[in-house]
């Protein structure tokens, strides 16, 4: 998803909640005038403002959740224009009906001066056509920057068997995409686009992120050639949509928009939409901000005792780990083994150079009880006694609020790994990568430590395509059970 197609959904949602909200105050101005009167026989009403105020505010509130609730704000490379202005309509008429019941049940008891029925009506009328303005004009801002090319197009390959002009042109048409290749076993010559030969050559592709989506219209490649595009498709974050005939039923994972007049069905390959994306990034920023201020007599209290036993290195551990689309970031730990056995990758001395490595690599050959990549070394003896002691109930794993606070990490996402043991990961395992790593887990509340990394890859994967909020304050409020319940460890 380009930063863009964010920001443009991203800002409709300040913008039309103070377009509904003024819509109040012009509605109430009209019909103050003497001219209402003489057109309409109707005598010229008013509201005192301060009263007005509040019912703007009201009415704008119960919008904003309406539309956000009917999807208006997510992002979609596509869409129906005709689709969009009739989710307004049935949006703010479900507001209207909204605000009339919490007028009606306030009375008396939250407010005693009554807003005109007729200013209301008016109010969520002048909203729908400055509603409808507006998201005009930011597809016309969005669309002239596009084509004047200072916004980036979404890269499109087509899956195509044979010559299709009508959609063809329809595709290079639509401003969102830059069509740029269409991909099958045969070449088809009056086409005139870049051909792709094979399926080989495709994942190529995929694997060197040359694309941002495919377009399946239909195919010569054979039904395991497809599913083995589609799992790359998914393993390296690709958008997938194949034309359908009819309209289908939505399922968890799957979306019906538009190629401009060309209805499409997206497989979706990660739940985390890019509105709810924002949503989560300002619940991160907020709860890890308020977690730092909070702990902080904690953790001070850690760094002391940290310092006191072994004061040769820093009290703040940074180890390397990988995260969304495989970018290195330091992580960071209370550092809970003494320094001289500390892996120090991440402090500019080279593996060949690291002793401690070396030992690290001994104790997990003799003391891993984790096979595979990643390891969990049982009896630890590098490790201070405050070191075991804050490893135990995972107080070590404070300081990475920071990394969340900074946007490296979420407080809930797949685990980060370090680059040694991404380095020997299987391809299916790089799925994980396309979603910003946590503190926190699915195989931290399901087996923790016990798992296999095909058992932690498969419940990451779950987590990716079927995100919620739901899901993760679950994850949250069980991860606090089980670290004081020490289960695991």
């Amino acid at each position: 998803m380009r930063r863009h197609e964010i920001l443009f959904a991203v800002l409709k949602l300040p913008i039309e909640l103070a377009l509904v909200f003024g819509s109040f105050f012009l509605a109430a101005h009209i019909r103050s005038f003497d001219w209402f009167e003489r057109v309409f026989g109707l005598p010229p009403q008013s509201i005192p403002s301060e009263q007005l105020l509040w019912f703007a505010a009201f009415g704008a509130c119960v919008s904003g959740l309406v539309f956000a609730s009917s999807g208006l704000y997510e992002v979609r490379t596509t869409t129906s224009r005709a689709n969009e202005t009739l989710s307004v309509i049935s949006g703010l008429f479900s507001s209207f009906l909204f605000c009339i019941a919490g007028i009606y049940l306030g009375n008396g008891y939250i407010y005693t001066t009554e807003i005109p029925r007729l200013i209301l009506i008016m109010a969520f009328l002048l909203a729908f056509v400055w509603i409808f303005a507006e998201r005009r004009i930011a597809d016309a801002v969005q669309w002239r920057l596009l084509a004047d090319g200072l916004l980036t197009r979404r890269r499109l390959v087509l899956l195509l068997g044979r010559d299709e002009p009508s959609i063809i042109e329809t595709v290079r048409s639509t401003r969102t995409y830059d069509l740029i290749a269409y991909s099958s076993r045969e070449t088809i010559p009056e086409i005139g686009l870049l051909h792709v030969a094979g399926k080989d050559a495709l994942i190529a592709m995929i694997r060197a992120n040359d694309m941002d989506d495919i377009l399946l219209v239909h195919t010569d490649y054979g039904q395991g050639e497809l599913q083995e595009i589609f799992e790359m498709a998914r393993i390296y974050g690709v958008g997938y949509r194949y034309v359908t005939n009819r309209f289908e039923a939505e399922k968890s994972n799957t979306e019906l928009s538009f190629v401009w007049s060309i209805p499409v069905v997206e497989i979706r390959s990660i739940g985390l939409r890019p509105w709810s994306r924002v949503m989560k990034r300002l619940f991160d920023i907020v709860a890890s901000l308020s977690g730092i201020l909070l702990l902080s007599p904690l953790l001070f209290a850690v760094a002391i005792a940290i310092k006191i036993e072994d004061p040769a290195g820093p009290v703040i551990y940074r180890n390397r780990r990988v995260g969304k689309n495989g970018v290195e970031f330091d992580l960071y730990k209370f550092r809970y083994m003494r320094w001289e056995y500390c892996v120090k990758d991440a402090y500019g001395i080279r593996h060949e150079d690291d002793t401690a490595l070396a030992y690290e690599r001994e104790l997990i050959s003799r003391q891993s009880h984790r096979s595979g990549p990643i390891y969990k070394i049982r009896n630890d003896p590098r490790k201070t006694r405050i070191g075991t002691l804050i490893e135990r109930y995972s107080i070590d794993e404070l300081p990475q609020l920071f990394n969340v606070l900074t946007g490296e990490m979420s407080l809930v996402g797949p685990r980060p790994h370090q680059p040694r043991e991404v380095a020997q990961y299987d391809e299916p395992s790089r799925r994980v990568l396309t979603f910003k790593p946590g503190i926190t887990w699915m195989a931290q509340i399901h087996g923790r430590e016990d798992n296999s990394l095909e058992r932690e890859v498969a419940l990451d994967t779950y987590y990716i395509e079927n995100w919620n909020t739901y899901l993760d304050m679950k994850i949250l409020f069980q991860t606090i059970g089980v670290v004081f319940r020490r289960k695991g460890v």
